[in-house]
């Protein structure tokens, strides 16, 4: 289903058509971000962000399993936008949930993320979820970070270990590079 914004915009001599900065703030599109543009049976032109994440979902959510298997730990693979692969709770429970503002600001500065002590500041990377960020690698796909992968636990009585922070900083490397 549509949704009507109220807004017109024509299209320009080149064929350019711009967004609503309303719009595109909604949808936290930025600068130079791919869209796929799709055409409906109803002579409707679609258009969505594009994930290059969301193509290895089903790859991401295996690596994720792997990971949970041996570390005990929830495992969340997102992409800049929500999260598109988990092992370790059901995956209702947090598929296709958005991300937070705060992992979003922390993929966008490129900064890994580990939960070590009580001077350590909380991530909920999650909206609308009760969990927080034990480990948090940004995912750099051809220089640009396009998602994230973590370990999340309950409550914040556990502290990251360097184990947890490496295979996550392995686990970001290989999504990157697949």
């Amino acid at each position: 289903m549509l949704k009507a914004t109220g807004m017109v915009r024509r299209i320009d001599d080149l064929g350019r058509l711009v967004v609503p900065k309303e719009i595109r703030r909604t949808l936290r599109i930025r600068d130079n971000e791919p869209l796929e543009v799709y055409i409906s049976g109803n002579d409707e032109i679609i258009f969505k962000k594009y994930s290059p994440l969301g193509e290895l979902s089903i790859f991401a959510e295996q690596y994720a399993e792997a990971i949970h298997k041996k570390c005990g730990y929830i495992v969340v693979v997102c992409d800049r936008d929500c999260v598109i692969a988990v092992a370790g709770v059901p995956k209702e429970e947090l598929i296709e949930r958005r991300v937070s503002l705060g992992l979003v600001n922390l993929m966008e500065e490129g900064k890994s993320f580990a939960y070590n002590s009580a001077e350590t500041a909380i991530l909920k990377p999650i909206e609308g979820v009760n969990r927080y960020a034990l480990v948090c690698e940004p995912i750099i796909i051809e220089g640009s970070v396009d998602g994230a992968i973590m370990l999340l636990a309950e409550n914040m009585s556990t502290c990251a270990e360097e184990t947890e922070d490496a295979i996550i900083a392995i686990a970001a490397d290989i999504l990157g590079k697949k």
